[in-house]
């Protein structure tokens, strides 16, 4: 009987073995690969993610399955089931916002290709006050002496003198001073959009002057819109000037280019590059959107000026109003200057007709 118990003994003895040994076997392969898909999970991605580790998965399973296993013999096996592996994805896995590509600077409303500006010379003023003296008339004439002995024709000349007082074109902006540290391309760009915008004020203001000055000849018996500026270019030239330019708003300028010869014949010296540039005897054709459409200014540009008696100029400035109070920092651009019209019949403004 004692070796009966004996033998009893030594087969226990022996099973828990075995069984200790194929647990700790299989146990240990689970380990190491379940290592191994966690090492590369980790290696995925930079992101912090919470992840639940094999030594905690497989720790909940034995203490899930403890008395199960206690029971373990040959014949008798305890299965498992871990969590299948998902797909990772950004709204799944990570807590936040997934990294973000900005683009430099600001993406602006374009310039004006032309500005008032470009058309006219400029002239500086030490005053606001500019005053041009203008010839209006005179009586008299210069004449050929037919007889030697005889008087002399006289003649005199009437002059005008014709003021023009200079203002200010400006405008600010008051930006936050931690706006301009946290999107620190708005220094720049600022400057840039508050200059953009200063020369379409400018570009307003010359050109409702000058269109409403103009007593340019508009005689014309043309009705196609080049035969109409070559009539104003006659006009001109007529009176002795020297026509430098001619202003059409963008969609005037498309007309001109699209008119077909079929719908009538070319004026002579009307030309059309590669690039859709235009000149009409050799004057050139200026598109702008600051002149309005159906529209057309031409002109002796040598007899118009701007004058300046304050420069163009954007600064910054903190001390302005309760900006120390609000960390606000202000940002203005001005200029103090003028249009002035030598001569009001060097220019022509004209409706071309096209548009009621």
């Amino acid at each position: 009987m004692e070796k009966v118990e004996q033998l009893k003994s030594l087969i226990n003895e022996n099973l828990k073995t075995e069984v200790a040994e194929q647990l700790t076997e299989k146990s240990q392969a689970i380990e190491n690969r379940l290592d191994e898909i966690e090492i590369k999970l980790q290696k995925s991605t930079e992101n912090k993610m919470e992840e639940k580790s094999f030594s905690t998965s497989f720790g909940e399973l034995i203490a899930k399955n403890f008395d199960s296993i206690k029971d373990v013999s040959l014949g008798n096996k305890v299965k498992f089931n871990l969590k299948a592996v998902a797909n990772m994805t950004v709204s799944n896995n990570l807590t936040g916002d997934a990294m973000r590509t900005y683009q430099p600077g600001v993406a602006m409303v374009p310039n004006r290709k032309i500005n008032f500006r470009d058309l006219i010379p400029t002239v500086s003023s030490a005053t606001g006050i500019y005053t041009l003296y203008r010839e209006t008339g005179g009586e008299g004439s210069i004449s050929v002496q037919d007889t030697p002995g005889n008087a002399k024709t006289q003649i005199d000349y009437d002059l005008t003198a014709v003021t023009y007082t200079a203002r200010y074109i400006a405008g600010f902006a008051r930006i936050d001073k931690s706006m301009l540290q946290d999107l620190p391309f708005l220094q720049t760009a600022l400057p840039q959009m508050l200059l953009r915008d200063f020369y379409k004020a400018e570009d307003a203001k010359f050109y409702s002057d000058l269109s409403g000055a103009a007593t340019g000849s508009t005689t014309t018996s043309a009705t196609v819109d080049a035969e109409q500026i070559v009539d104003y270019i006659a006009n001109l030239e007529s009176a002795d000037f020297n026509v430098t330019g001619i202003v059409v708003n963008p969609k005037q300028w498309a007309r001109l280019v699209t008119t077909k010869p079929a719908d009538y014949s070319v004026p002579g010296g009307f030309t059309i590059d590669a690039n859709g540039n235009i000149a009409i005897a050799g004057i050139p054709v200026y598109k702008s959107s600051f002149i309005a459409d159906d529209k057309v200014l031409v002109g002796d540009w040598n007899y118009a000026k701007r004058v300046v008696v304050d420069d163009l100029m954007v600064e910054f400035f903190e001390q302005d109003s309760d900006n120390v109070q609000k960390n606000l920092v202000t940002c203005r651009v001005e200029a103090r200057e003028v249009l002035a019209i030598d001569r009001l019949d060097a220019f022509v403004f004209a409706d071309l007709g096209n548009v009621a």
